[in-house]
């Protein structure tokens, strides 16, 4: 998206050659379930969750500014992944990554 700003899916957060490759250090998932994604526990990835739920639009507007910072601290130690755990919140990892450019 931007230099070391990546969207993705559930399944780039298992890919340790992409997360190696793009020097992903940070990971921040988006999603209903209640569990975040993240590499196996034998890596210095940070991950950061935000739920939200069925797409309450107040619940992602109220995380937005800890995201934004989150990413912007992630963008100083290295590359960032902000992914998508389920396909019923792709929109809320994209409103996320597009607040940001926005707000940048």
């Amino acid at each position: 998206i931007v230099d070391r700003l990546f969207l993705g899916l559930r399944a780039a957060a298992a890919d340790h050659k992409l997360l190696q490759e793009a020097a992903i250090k940070l990971i921040l998932s988006i999603g209903s379930s209640g569990d975040p994604v993240g590499p196996s526990s034998n890596t210095t990835i940070s991950t950061r969750y935000i739920r939200v739920g069925d797409f309450d639009r107040g619940l992602l507007l109220d995380q937005l500014p800890g995201a934004f910072s989150f990413v912007d601290e992630a963008l100083t130690e290295g590359s960032v992944l902000v992914l998508s755990e389920e396909s019923d919140t792709e929109a809320a990892a994209a409103a996320v990554v597009i607040g940001w450019l926005m707000a940048r």
